[in-house]
């Protein structure tokens, strides 16, 4: 009985239904990893927008060597971070991604020392915040919209923003500091 429930507790899915959550959360999320980030915590980072790194930090999908899947959110979420191959790579051989590595593949925005991981993650949110919070929300959505869903995604955002009065004070505004 015992197979059974943890049978039932795959198929409840409860770690890929949040992490299918925090990525249609509808402004930009920022992961802050320090120490290892396998299986579910790599998955966690994987769900966000954006990841910094420690200096001590590392990824990885030792699932197979378990005996399991990658089942929240590793299968298609990692291929369209770092690419097919290396994500194949990591989920078939259960690799683990340095930081440097992380770093140079796209899967990290920044790698810092452990002492600076909070100063780091809050300074990149902070350069967020500064960009108009309907825009970063379009701007998210097409991002994340299927490849089929392009260019229409992207010109109804356009559209949208460009009737706004933000746009015109925000574009007025970077035009008399470019000259």
């Amino acid at each position: 009985m015992i197979e059974v429930e943890e049978r039932d507790d795959a198929l409840a899915a409860i770690n890929q239904s949040l992490f299918a959550r925090i990525l249609r959360l509808p402004l930009p999320t920022l992961a802050a990893v320090d120490g290892p980030a396998l299986g579910g915590g790599a998955e966690l980072a994987y769900a966000c927008d954006l990841r910094v790194c420690t200096d001590r930090s590392f990824f990885g999908q030792p699932e197979v060597r378990l005996g399991i899947l990658p089942g929240a959110g590793a299968a298609y979420r990692l291929p369209r971070l770092i690419g097919e191959g290396r994500a194949k790579e990591m989920m078939f051989t259960g690799r683990r991604l340095l930081p440097a590595e992380a770093l140079r593949f796209g899967l990290v925005n920044a790698v810092v020392p452990p002492d600076e991981l909070l100063t780091a993650a809050h300074a990149l949110l902070d350069q967020i915040t500064i960009a108009s919070p309907i825009a970063l929300r379009l701007a998210k959505y097409a991002i994340d919209a299927p490849e089929s869903a392009h260019p229409h995604v992207d010109l109804l955002g356009q559209a949208l923003l460009f009737e706004s009065p933000e746009k015109r004070d925000r574009m007025t505004a970077f035009l008399r500091g470019v000259k």
